[in-house]
């Protein structure tokens, strides 16, 4: 189900519905146990249809839980970089 339900969410991002994608991308998360690999993609990918929503404190928050499972993942420092510098602005 967590598959389908990511799956569901990226093929919403692409039909540009994203509040009905990040909807869809909760549930997978909701699915995944707490701190597994897993957790921390969807996380990852859950963050970013926040910036793509411009809803920029809450993609923070969920990128400083991604790097601090792992910083080099997927330029997961280098977003968070870009987004604080445009929060304190």
């Amino acid at each position: 189900a967590m598959d389908c339900f990511s799956l569901i969410s990226r093929c919403l991002k692409k039909k540009k519905n994203l509040p009905e994608a990040v909807r869809w991308m909760e549930q997978a998360l909701d699915l995944t146990e707490e701190g597994s690999d897993q957790h921390f993609v969807l996380t990852y990918d859950l963050a970013v249809l926040y910036e793509d929503l411009n809803e920029n404190q809450k993609a923070i928050d969920l990128y400083r839980e991604v790097k601090a499972w792992n910083a080099t993942h997927r330029n997961v420092a280098k977003r968070l970089k870009i987004l604080e510098k445009i929060l304190a602005d």
